[in-house]
């Protein structure tokens, strides 16, 4: 019966929990993401509301240092789950910036909730009937011409990256840059610097591209909560 009932007040936490926006900014890769307050407020008090609280304590096993979530109802019944550590740096700064990740992570998944793509303003619009747009007249098509053969700069191959093994090695060479950056100019002058590679990984393979995307986002937010 007390599982019954922490089953029910879940259900009904979840319902009532609001949307998680993407609040913080990460200028150089032009994307939005859900900060940790941003997480905990939207089902904070929702929870509360029905009865659970909800942890998040620091643990280590076996398998290494985690953070561990726990929804906890007043009938005692309780469900948790672990996030992993990632550490870039074996300092006080990587180990903050690895457990605010794992906090974000680890509560929403706890109680099933994804960031949303924009601040709210988009789904306001949405939701209003757009009107459907005017067909425009095509312009007269130019006679094609044949293609001149691309102009390389003196001194340069073709380009060096060529097949998934070379961008492999490329994507963990620069993650190894990135972790040793203390500044945020650094981040700044690697996301001009690398411009143009990036961009081509991003037509060659979104996986790898994400993966630099989101090593080069916990190191923007170690940088900028500034903990040590």
């Amino acid at each position: 019966m007390e599982a019954s009932s922490a089953i029910v007040d879940l259900i009904k936490a979840q319902g009532a929990c609001d949307p998680v926006v993407k609040d913080a900014t990460n200028p150089h890769f032009k994307s939005k993401y859900a900060s940790l307050s941003s997480c905990v407020d939207a089902c904070k008090e929702a929870f509360h509301n029905n009865n659970f609280a909800v942890l998040q304590a620091n643990g280590h096993d076996a398998y290494g240092q985690f953070v561990e979530t726990t929804l906890l109802h007043t009938t005692g019944a309780s469900w948790s789950s672990v996030v992993y550590l990632v550490l870039q740096k074996n300092d006080m700064q990587g180990l903050g910036s690895a457990i605010t990740y794992a906090r974000r992570y680890g509560i929403l998944g706890m109680v099933g909730l994804a960031p949303e793509d924009d601040d709210g303003n988009a789904s306001i619009q949405a939701a209003r009937p757009q009107p459907a747009p005017r067909p425009q007249p095509k312009p007269p098509e130019k006679p094609k011409q044949k293609a001149e053969p691309k102009q390389q700069a003196p001194g340069l191959d073709e380009p060096p990256i060529q097949n998934a093994d070379e961008w492999r090695i490329w994507v963990d060479q620069e993650k190894r840059k990135i972790e040793y950056f203390d500044q945020k100019y650094q981040l700044s002058k690697w996301a001009k610097d690398s411009k143009s590679e990036r961009e081509a990984l991003a037509e060659y393979d979104r996986e790898m591209t994400a993966e630099l995307k989101d090593y080069y986002a916990a190191k923007f937010e170690t940088l900028n909560t500034g903990v040590r």
